[in-house]
C-alpha cells in the first residue's frame, strides 16, 4: 500500500453537521439526540428558493428512501426533530454497512444483530430537490515545500441498540506513513459519527504522512453548508477534502449516497 492511502472521502460515506446532543449542539459526548439545529453558511443566500428541509433515510441498499420528518427552512437555517424510533424496515444490519471494521488486526464489534440507519438533510421547494445540507470543516495549507490538509465531516446514524465499533491499523515505509482509528460508542437512538482525517507532504523530504479516523468525539469547528445538486456536483467528492484526496473510501459514510444519487 503506498503513502497517499487510497485517500479520498462524504464525505458522502458519510454531508454538514455544529450538530447536537439531546440538550446541546455543540456537546462533544456521545449520548443520543433528538434534533438537529443548523445555521447554513450564507444560509439567508437561500431563503427565496428553499422551503423545506427533509430528513432522508435511505435503505434496501440504497435503493429505497423513507423521509422520516420534514421542516421549514427560515432565516437561513432549519431545525428538525429526529423521529424516536425507526422501524427496522428502514435499517440496515451492521454488518452489511459496517462489518469491514473487523478486517483491522484488532477490529471488533460489540453487537453484530444491531440495525443501523444514516439519514441526511436535503433541501427541497415545492417539492423539486435541490441539493444536501452537510456540516464540515476542511482546513488546507502549502507551501514551496510543504501542502498540508485537514479537516472533518459529520453523519447522523441511528441505532436499534447500544453498540461499540473499535479498531486502528498503521503501516509504515520509506517515506510514508499512514493511520486509521475507528473508535465509536454508539447509544441505542441518534447518534454523531464524525470522519476527521490529516494529509502532510513535504516536497523536500518526500515525506507523507496520512491520518483518519470515525470517532463519537465532536472535533470542533465544523459548520453548515449547502451543497447545490445542479452545481456541477459529484457524490463521490462531496466536500473539498475528497477532490483533494485525503480519506480512505471505506471510511467514507457519507459517499455510499452516490449509490442513490
Amino acid at each position: 500500500m503506498n503513502g497517499v492511502i487510497k485517500i479520498s472521502i462524504v464525505a458522502c460515506v458519510f454531508a454538514s453537521i455544529i450538530l447536537a446532543s439531546c440538550k446541546d449542539n455543540n456537546s462533544s459526548d456521545s449520548s443520543t439526540i433528538d434534533k438537529v439545529t443548523a445555521r447554513v453558511e450564507y444560509g439567508n443566500e437561500y431563503n427565496d428558493y428553499i422551503d423545506e428541509v427533509w430528513g432522508v433515510i435511505y435503505y434496501d441498499d440504497w435503493e429505497e428512501e423513507y423521509v422520516a420528518e420534514r421542516s421549514k427552512y427560515v432565516n437561513g437555517g432549519f431545525t428538525i426533530d429526529l423521529p424516536s424510533t425507526v422501524s427496522n424496515t428502514y435499517l440496515t444490519d451492521i454488518m452489511d454497512e459496517l462489518g469491514w471494521i473487523q478486517e483491522y488486526p484488532n477490529g471488533s464489534i460489540s453487537d453484530k444483530s444491531a440495525k443501523i440507519g444514516l439519514i441526511w438533510f436535503e433541501a427541497y421547494d415545492d417539492g423539486y430537490y435541490l441539493g444536501d445540507f452537510e456540516y464540515y470543516k476542511y482546513e488546507e495549507n502549502e507551501t514551496p515545500s510543504n501542502y498540508s490538509v485537514r479537516g472533518a465531516y459529520a453523519v447522523f446514524i441511528y441505532t436499534d441498540k447500544n453498540v461499540s465499533l473499535k479498531g486502528s491499523y498503521s503501516e509504515t515505509g520509506d517515506s510514508w506513513r499512514e493511520e486509521e482509528t475507528i473508535n465509536l460508542n454508539l447509544k441505542k437512538g441518534w447518534n454523531q459519527i464524525f470522519e476527521t482525517f490529516e494529509y502532510s507532504f513535504n516536497e523536500n523530504t518526500g515525506n507523507e504522512v496520512s491520518k483518519q479516523s470515525l470517532t463519537t468525539s465532536n472535533p470542533g469547528g465544523l459548520k453548515w453548508y449547502f451543497v447545490d445538486f445542479d452545481d456541477d456536483y459529484d457524490w463521490k467528492t462531496t466536500t473539498k477534502s475528497v477532490e483533494k484526496g485525503v480519506l480512505s473510501e471505506k471510511f467514507k459514510l457519507s459517499s455510499n449516497k452516490n449509490r442513490k444519487r
